[in-house]
């Protein structure tokens, strides 16, 4: 279905991005989109790619693995079902029939990446503890391999032994292994939720935090409901924060210019 050169081409393009999004921060955000496309321009469809890599950013759009919380890799999936798509001429109803099943088996490589990760991260922080930065450089940049071998392995035997592969691997996997994934993936949400709580200034602004747990718990509002009312806040509190320091710029300019004058 693949010719080699195309197989190799698009594997390419897979490590290239891939280590484009660790390196430019703005690079995640519609991801889907421009993978899409470069699978297209790779096959000779790009159209064909927009279509599908659109139709996967509006599935995960409101799906951000923040923390250590784990979504369906839909980058993955795109990537997969762009090239089904294009190869068998069906469009975007092949595309989703075989990205959807890649991006949720890949949920579990996420969890294993997460996991070995760790090894590269812990060796990355001694190497700091002793001030061997160039080693910690090491380490941290060595953090890429698991992401890239273990990111590239579906890609790679979806695309030279088809979509059937994808159903014989899910279904080869253990109960235990899967069950395993499971509880590993439920408990890294609330961990990097711990984490991120960490990072906020919890101590003045708690009575923000409970207002949106009790819209969302209590009283039905959507998320995204709650987050535009956040930023609403959050906007008027650096507004009326703000107000003060302006007035002091202005009285100190004024004080400044009467003082050239004379």
């Amino acid at each position: 279905m693949f010719s080699v050169v195309q197989i190799i081409l698009l594997l390419i393009v897979w490590v290239v991005v891939t280590l484009a999004s660790s390196w430019m921060i703005l690079l995640p955000y519609g991801t889907n989109v421009l993978l899409g496309w470069l699978v297209g321009l790779v096959l000779g469809d790009p159209v064909t790619g927009l279509v599908v890599g659109g139709t996967m950013e509006l599935m995960g759009i409101g799906m951000n693995p923040l923390g250590g919380s784990v979504v369906p890799d839909y980058a993955t999936g795109t990537f997969v079902g762009a090239a089904f798509a294009i190869a068998t001429g069906q469009g975007l109803e092949v595309g989703t029939a075989i990205g959807i099943p890649v991006a949720t088996l890949c949920v579990e490589l996420t969890v294993a990446i997460r996991l070995i990760n760790s090894f590269f991260l812990h060796r990355s922080m001694a190497a700091s503890e002793k001030g061997n930065f160039k080693a910690m450089q090491y380490w941290a940049w060595g953090g890429l391999l698991p992401q890239i071998v273990i990111g590239t392995l579906p890609i790679f035997l979806v695309l030279t032994l088809g979509s059937g592969v994808v159903e014989s691997i899910v279904n080869a996997i253990p109960e235990w292994l899967n069950n395993g994934f499971t509880a590993a993936s439920g408990v890294l949400p609330a961990v990097g939720l711990a984490i991120l709580l960490i990072c906020l200034p919890l101590k003045n602004n708690f009575m923000w935090v409970i207002l949106g747990y009790l819209l969302y718990a209590y009283l039905g509002m959507p998320v995204l409901g709650v987050a535009i009312l956040a930023f609403v806040i959050a906007w008027v509190v650096y507004i009326n924060n703000s107000k003060p320091q302006a007035a002091t710029v202005s009285t100190t300019s004024s004080e400044g210019g009467i003082e050239d004058d004379e």
